[in-house]
């Protein structure tokens, strides 16, 4: 029921978008964005109790390696601690386009909860628009060096 519910109508759209900014642009950039917990849940992969405050999950095949040391570049520039493909490794692409189509670039954003509010209520931190604004100014970098590719 949920596969169907949300899983299946969300990749029909995400395929549908790329398909569009291919058509338009010749070219389609996927930014998946995700948060994570402070502390590893019990079904992780990865139990190691240091997490980064940003993970940069990307694709042997649809991650550009300049987008990647974008990316880096900013969260570096901005004092934040980050991995790459750790606690969480991989990006999203759609199957139509998986592994064949290097006009489909993607990186993945994983965010540690921590570091923007409360986890125990959700609450936002002060810190809340600083983290905002450097995934704004990560995301454009890594359009902006992906445009150029």
């Amino acid at each position: 029921y949920l596969m169907e519910r949300y899983y299946f109508p969300h990749h029909e759209r995400l395929t549908a978008a790329v398909h569009t900014a291919i058509s338009r642009y010749g070219r389609a950039l996927i930014v998946d964005c995700h948060s994570f917990s402070s502390v590893p849940l019990p079904l992780e992969p990865c139990q190691n109790p240091v997490r980064p405050q940003i993970c940069i999950g990307t694709d042997a095949f649809h991650t550009p390696p300049n987008v990647t040391d974008k990316l880096c570049d900013v969260f570096s520039s901005a004092g934040l601690s980050f991995l790459l493909d750790e606690p969480f490794a991989g990006s999203l692409s759609p199957m139509l386009h998986y592994r064949h189509e290097k006009r489909v670039a993607s990186f993945m954003l994983e965010v540690r909860r921590d570091l923007y509010e409360y986890e125990s209520t959700g609450r936002k931190k002060a810190g809340f628009g600083y983290v905002a604004e450097v995934l704004r100014r990560a995301v454009s970098c890594a359009a902006e060096v992906f445009a150029r590719h």
